[in-house]
């Protein structure tokens, strides 16, 4: 399926996402915020710390809570990381 976004908006959130993590570079954070996070609907904030700490939140797949468990269904898991993270963005659960 196709992704509900133009790729200039995506490269436009991952050019920001780099700048708001690494401070200490020129630039440090635009003033602007990425359409695809209006979009879809999530805090800068969430997005950023999310982000920084990608694997202790979601392990190896991320996506929606329903996503999260289906995928650990067919992998013949008990369990997923990621509920938490989940709930740090507005649409998920």
């Amino acid at each position: 399926p196709c992704l509900p976004f133009y790729l200039e908006e995506y490269f436009d959130l991952v050019d920001w996402t780099g700048r708001a993590i690494r401070d200490d570079k020129k630039g440090h954070i635009p003033k602007h915020r990425p359409k695809l996070l209006d979009a879809l609907g999530i805090a800068e904030e969430s997005w950023v710390y999310l982000v920084k700490d990608f694997s202790r939140c979601f392990g190896c797949a991320a996506g929606s809570w329903e996503h999260l468990t289906q995928h650990c269904a067919r992998s013949g898991h008990y369990w997923s990381k990621g509920h938490h993270a989940c709930d740090k963005l507005s649409g998920c659960g």
